[in-house]
């Protein structure tokens, strides 16, 4: 692969300016809602037929386990079956419909106006600067499985976390929190980052920690699927590494390569273009290419919270809708890593969100953090399944 991919992924996706995307976005204008329920996904058979195959576990073979420990991530095909996931997407629509008084938040909030048809050149550029940020044209969401049984049946299933448990070499795995994005066409790249670093996002004290990102449609990296980092050549030592050489960098390296081996990093630097730069730089340098793949509706990644990851921009004409999941080993506690006097606003918020009342040390375990079943374990599932097959 050529030696400058990485830096021709970042520089074509800087040219990806709002203007460049505006003729696909005013083309593909009456799209940009999310596809409603055609009624076939409920009239409850897909759904219990999904159900049904969420108690039974993925079959991940030893090349696959030793990929994913290697890499910290793997893209498994068919994991999730699709029908099910075409109803979790409605469902989705209307959980935030309803956060937004009725409105669904991927569509902008004002008309388009059209060239030609009374509109000046600068009322579009207006226009287009108005709705283009992702703020404004795209959402999340987090914590829905509480929220809808369907939801509660897929992020809860024994197949995920017979999947986790593999990977992470553990006996049982909690949920740390799910979380919904819809990304508008349009939409800015996600720069490349760890869903934990030495800024102390997460709660959660280990490593232990997985996420499943699942795409709920088909998705190119055009549209903006999950882009991570291999090394172009596998290493022939004993453990897997030549000497001096990791198989991944986290953002642990990365604050050492920023600061001089510092590890005092902070989180708004974490999330700036220089830091960006640094990253697709040293990746770069240290061997390692972008792994990209097109998404069919089932497939899903599995990724490590210390791996870095990114996604290019949606030039797609409809949104890329994905759920996310994050799953730990049962046992794990809370980090003492952070001075919790000196959190920032966001970070207090979300430990008292997805971990409400822990104290650093202590187990992470509350309510909303329940434990999946195993597959072994199918019949603890029977309640929630019965309760999603009948709405």
């Amino acid at each position: 692969m050529a030696a400058g991919v990485f830096a021709s992924l970042l520089l074509v996706q800087q040219r990806m300016s709002w203007k460049a995307l505006h003729s696909l976005v005013q083309a593909s204008s009456a799209s940009l809602e999310a596809a409603p329920p055609d009624g076939n996904e409920y009239d409850g058979a897909a759904r219990r037929e999904g159900l049904e195959a969420l108690k039974d576990p993925y079959e991940l073979n030893a090349a696959q386990i030793a990929s994913f420990r290697r890499d910290r991530h793997l893209r498994v095909a068919g994991l999730l079956p699709a029908a099910l996931l075409v109803e979790v997407r409605s469902r989705l629509v209307a959980l935030a419909s309803r956060a937004t008084g009725g409105c669904n938040a991927s569509v902008p909030s004002k008309p388009h106006p059209q060239p030609g048809h009374g509109a000046s050149k600068e009322a579009v550029e207006a226009w287009w600067a108005d709705v283009s940020e992702p703020a404004v044209r795209s959402w999340h969401m987090q914590q829905m499985w509480a929220a809808d049984p369907v939801v509660r049946a897929l992020v809860l299933s024994p197949r995920l976390g017979d999947a986790a448990c593999k990977l992470l070499g553990c006996d049982a795995v909690r949920l740390y929190h799910d979380n919904a994005l819809s990304r508008a066409p349009g939409s800015k790249p996600t720069r490349w980052h760890c869903d934990d670093g030495p800024a102390g996002y997460m709660i959660l004290g280990s490593a232990q920690v997985v996420t499943v990102w699942v795409p709920l449609q088909r998705t190119t990296p055009s549209m903006g699927s999950l882009i991570f980092s291999k090394r172009r050549t596998q290493q022939s030592s004993r453990d897997g590494e030549q000497p001096g050489m990791r198989p991944c960098l986290d953002a642990w390296d990365m604050a050492d390569r920023a600061e001089g081996g510092s590890r005092l990093l902070q989180s708004d630097y974490e999330q700036s273009d220089e830091y960006d730069a640094l990253v697709t730089a040293t990746l770069e340098k240290e061997g390692f290419a972008p792994d990209i793949a097109t998404y069919e509706l089932g497939d899903a990644s599995i990724h490590l919270t210390s791996c870095f990851h990114r996604t290019g921009p949606n030039m797609g004409g409809t949104p890329r809708m994905i759920l996310a999941a994050t799953f730990f080993a049962d046992g794990v506690t809370a980090r003492t890593d952070v001075d919790v006097s000196t959190m920032t606003q966001g970070q207090r918020n979300d430990w008292n969100k997805f971990a409400p009342g822990v104290s650093p040390g202590e187990p992470v375990s509350t309510w909303l953090n329940p434990v999946l079943p195993h597959t072994q374990m199918g019949a603890m599932m029977g309640a929630i399944q019965e309760r999603a097959a009948v709405l």
